[in-house]
Parts: structure tokens; sequence; C-alpha cells
């Protein structure tokens, strides 16, 4: 669609086509994930958890077991049986935290990071050349614009999730028996894979822009 047919549009067209870009949007998302989790056999439920896992490394808080819970709304059992898999195949890895060693940090493991960049580095490439084409003007309204959109979905969520009066407590704030430090364990060995590690990795939610996502 060109800029003449959108600056047509009046206010209620174009809100209806910029949530229509933003389910567009999502719907892809979806889809190259499933693709990537398809190819390196990955469960759902393993994947959205190193979606988790490095999204919250990203912002420099890395998650606990208590917080991938509660971000994916599942049992200890299920969390805990995710973890051990994303170990297990050298996406993950346990460690104490350094402030607290009674509390696990799961952070994404190195060989991970270069999976992942294999995969979604095209991808990368391709958004930042689309970044690229923005002012920085006009990037920090998009992301303003983004960060409220997101918020917003995560506030009518967080209703449906949780319908009684309040807001449950952050993970990082109450003591979570799933936080207590683990023995680390290690990925087995696989031929041809960085650092020993099977060849089964999963990204997380930038999709190959973040840097963290690529190879170190």
């Amino acid at each position: 669609m060109s800029t003449e047919d959108r600056s047509d549009r009046d206010d209620d067209g174009l809100r209806l086509l910029i949530v229509d870009h933003l389910r567009r949007y999502g719907s892809e998302a979806g889809r190259v994930a499933d693709s990537f989790a398809k190819q390196h056999a990955m469960h759902p439920t393993d994947f959205q958890a190193l979606v988790v896992v490095v999204n919250a490394e990203s912002r420099g808080r890395p998650a606990t077991p208590g917080s991938l819970r509660q971000s994916l709304n599942l049992t200890s059992g299920a969390v805990t049986a995710a973890i051990d898999r994303l170990v297990r195949s050298g996406h993950v890895r346990r460690e104490p935290d350094p402030a607290d060693g009674r509390i696990t940090r799961i952070r994404h493991a190195t060989a991970g990071r270069t999976l992942a960049g294999e995969f979604f580095g095209p991808l990368g490439h391709s958004t930042a050349g689309v970044m690229g084409s923005f002012t920085r003007a006009e990037l920090l309204v998009i992301e303003h614009f983004m960060a409220s959109m997101t918020d917003a979905l995560a506030q009518h969520r967080n209703r449906v999730e949780h319908p009684s009066p309040g807001e449950p407590p952050s993970p990082d704030e109450q003591a979570n028996p799933l936080d207590q430090a683990q023995p680390v364990e290690q990925a087995p060995p696989h031929p041809g894979a960085p650092g020993g590690v099977q060849e089964r990795r999963a990204s997380a939610g930038l999709f190959g822009v973040d840097p963290g996502l690529h190879p170190e």
C-alpha cells in the first residue's frame, strides 16, 4: 500500500490498518517461531520458555524458574521439565544468582546463541534494513507506540488469567521454592555443534534483531 493510500484513510480507517498490520506481524512471527521449533524438534512449551529466558536476559535480569512459571502460566513440574530439556539440549544453562546463591538463574547458553544466529540472522539483517529507513525521531515514536500496545495486551492477558482483584506479586518479589539453587546440568556432547551441544536450539522475541541472539 502506498503512502498516498494510507493518507487518504480517515482516523478510524488508519487505526484499523495499524491493527491489521500488528495482527499480521504476530501471525508471521508465530509461523517463524513454529518453523524454528519444528526444525530443531522442540516442544512448543520449551520454545516459549526459551523466549522468556532470552528476553529476560536482554533486559539484564535473567529468568528464574519462578518467573518462567508465572510468565508461561505453567505448573512447577512443567517448568522444571522444560528447563531440564533445554539444559540437556544445550539451549540454556542454570547458574546461581551472584548476589544470592539460593536463587537459580536461567541463562541463554553460548552454543544456543550460535544456532539462533544461524536461523534468525538473515531475518535480523532484513529487519535492520527496514529500521534503517526510518529517522531516529520516527523510531522513537514507533518504539513508544509498540511499548504501549504491548503493555495494553499484557494488561488484558493478566486480567483474563487473573480475574480476581489485584495483580499477582512479581516472582522476583516473593520467595519461590523453584528458584532455589539446583545442581547445574551439563549438556551432552554432540559432534558438529559448538561446545559439544546438540543441534537443537531456539531463539527469542526479536527474531534475530537483538544482537544477543547472534553468535558471540
